[in-house]
């Protein structure tokens, strides 16, 4: 179930079916999938339609995610390095989107401050 959504999202975002792409990633978001994909591709539409709320929310509803999947004994480094990838594109964000990015960068910062 999860990979034929994650699968059938990604046709329907190349045929520029967004709407229908977000509704199955945000599925698999909300039943809680154990990766990455859903996660960051909903992150990458959300900031390029400028729904940076949207972004943020999925950002900790994947951290929620990796924590419970930590707590279950699935190594951490599984989890943390997707989340240390997004912070560092956020801290790259172009000017126009400089507030926005600001804000998302500020989640992720949170939970995964930037190395020294």
């Amino acid at each position: 179930m999860f990979l034929e959504r994650n699968l059938r999202g990604e046709e329907l975002e190349k045929l520029g079916q967004m709407d229908s792409a977000i509704a199955l990633y945000e599925a698999n978001v909300m039943d809680g999938f154990e990766g990455a994909f859903p996660y960051e591709r909903l992150r990458i539409i959300y900031r390029k339609a400028r729904r940076f709320q949207d972004a943020i929310r999925v950002c900790e509803a994947y951290d929620a995610m990796a924590k419970e999947m930590v707590a279950a004994g699935i190594p951490s480094e599984r989890f943390t390095g997707t989340f240390t990838v997004w912070a560092s594109k956020m801290r790259t964000g172009r000017k126009q989107d400089r507030q926005a990015h600001r804000e998302l960068k500020d989640v992720l910062d949170r939970y995964y401050p930037k190395p020294d």
